[in-house]
């Protein structure tokens, strides 16, 4: 309550900030609530975002918590609510980490891992770090396929992806 309180209150007082709330919503409390699998919470949060809250800094911001909102769908169990959530949106000509999320959330590992390749080291945002630290990509990363690939573009000889990640 606390949260959305505070969002509605900020955007309307401090209009201007609305990319510092959005910036709070997506990476300082929602991306937390996905790490810490708090997924109930991040459903409620997300869904905040997207539906009750009307102002953006842009499109992109309420695309990022509509991922987030789907990927704790899926982590719950619920891909079917992950899946009708993404589907109602026009996905076209949205980024490589967009794409990328859409075909996580469907399993699609194996288109993945072809994105994940063209992409390589050039996107700014599917860095080595969000490979490794994005909720999004947790059973993905329990692939042979990902470990591979991800071995080679980051030049990283051997890595164990579980819930702890080590470098060995």
């Amino acid at each position: 309550m606390g949260v959305k309180l505070g969002q509605v209150i900020w955007r309307k007082l401090i209009p201007d900030e609305i990319e510092n709330a959005d910036e709070i919503l997506i990476n300082g409390i929602s991306y937390e609530l996905l790490k810490s699998e708090q997924y109930k919470l991040a459903i409620k949060i997300s869904e905040f975002g997207c539906n009750i809250l009307k102002k953006h800094t842009n499109e992109e911001s309420r695309r990022i918590i509509l991922i987030n909102s789907a990927i704790a769908y899926k982590a719950m169990g619920k891909k079917r609510d992950a899946i009708k959530l993404i589907d109602n949106q026009d996905w076209s000509g949205w980024s490589a980490e967009f794409q990328m999320a859409l075909l996580i959330l469907k399993d699609n590992f194996k288109s993945a891992i072809e994105l994940m390749q063209q992409v390589g080291l050039s996107n700014k945002r599917l860095t080595e770090e969000a490979y490794l630290d994005w909720p999004l990509f947790k059973k993905f990363r329990e692939t042979e396929e990902f470990k591979n690939v991800y071995s080679t573009l980051f030049k990283s000889p051997s890595i164990e992806f579980n819930n702890e990640i080590e470098k060995i």
